[in-house]
């Protein structure tokens, strides 16, 4: 989550986001305020640690949701072809 200009991940005490499962899922409250930027990604993003996405969050420079995610791809894409 990005609040105040601090990227910190969001601990989740309910089940994963993302995924097949047996169980019926739990939901979790969290507390938004307004201008935080709440991102959620799969594993797959962030299993190399390969991009600094926290400074892509960090610096939308007023991008749309959607641009904030195709730039977080291109960083990932960008770092894995090192």
């Amino acid at each position: 989550m990005l609040r105040d200009g601090v990227v910190e991940p969001t601990e989740l005490e309910a089940d994963p986001l993302f995924g097949p499962t047996s169980h019926q899922c739990r939901t979790q409250r969290l507390n938004l305020r307004p201008g935080d930027c709440l991102v959620q990604l799969t594993h797959g993003m962030v299993d190399h640690d390969v991009a600094d996405l926290p400074a892509v969050i960090r610096n939308p420079a007023g991008l749309h949701s959607r641009e904030v995610v195709r730039a977080m791809t291109k960083a990932v894409r960008h770092a894995c072809r090192r």
